[in-house]
């Protein structure tokens, strides 16, 4: 009996991990990417795959957080930094320097290629579209959707692409459309403050990310503090930034 060929829609880093496994497992596949390149906002970012020190302090940063996945994520991930690295990643750092964090941080464009490679390529300009089968579906970003992030993340704002610009909610759309149900609010997500210009080249995205809101006094665009006292993390501090009308606020050192 032929076993079915597995689609995989989306080439960054869930959809390349998912490939090169697939692949190592002898399975038949196809990955297929939305747009000019693999490596997603992965590519794009500063490469460091960590998680918490403790489960314990995970739920405490993250107590609404589906645990199940939580505890995966905490027990697993060590042995797959390792996983990574024998499959070429190159390892820039094997620590954090955060306290509360543990993890590697690695090459981004070279572990993009080395998994590339395990994966046994990837087809460019691709969508899965009505394929039968098995369907993996490794991408459901929208941010690069105006509409859908005036739905479900800042209805009042206009917020800039901090990622590569396809993820246009593609997978969102396809699966819901196929019986897949959303699950809690969407509001939450993985940003960083950024200068208020209109376009920052990707190349730029890492070192121009304003990651010192907890060291200054943060005022909206009357010049009212905004009271919140940021996490280490700073994600509370820039999803209270985008949520009001104009997504804006100054930092006063």
């Amino acid at each position: 009996m032929t076993r079915a060929e597995v689609t995989i829609a989306g080439a960054g880093m869930a959809g390349l991990a998912a490939a090169a496994r697939l692949r190592e497992l002898g399975a038949a596949l196809r990955l297929l990417e939305k747009g000019d390149r693999p490596g997603g906002s992965m590519l794009l970012s500063s490469g460091f795959v960590w998680r918490y020190r403790s489960f314990e302090l995970f739920r405490e940063q993250c107590p609404d957080g589906d645990e199940r996945l939580q505890r995966v994520v905490h027990e697993r991930l060590d042995d797959a930094l390792a996983w990574l690295e024998r499959l070429g990643a190159p390892v820039l750092a094997r620590e954090t320097a955060n306290p509360l964090t543990a993890g590697w941080r690695f090459d981004t464009a070279r572990m993009t290629e080395a998994l590339v490679r395990a994966a046994g390529g990837v087809e460019l300009g691709a969508s899965p579209g009505e394929r039968d089968g098995p369907l993996i579906l490794a991408t459901g970003g929208f941010q690069g959707d105006r509409e859908l992030v005036r739905r479900y993340v800042a209805p009042a704002g206009r917020l800039p692409v901090r990622a590569n610009p396809w993820s246009s909610g593609d997978g969102l759309r396809l699966a819901t459309a196929r019986g897949a149900v959303v699950v809690g609010p969407l509001d939450e997500f993985f940003g960083r403050a950024m200068p208020a210009v209109e376009t920052i080249p990707p190349e730029q995205f890492v070192a121009a990310a304003q990651l010192y809101g907890r060291h200054a006094l943060v005022v909206d665009l009357d010049g009212e503090p905004i009271a919140l006292i940021p996490s280490w993390s700073e994600l509370d501090l820039v999803q209270a930034i985008a949520h009001p009308p104009g997504g804006r606020a100054g930092y006063v050192l």
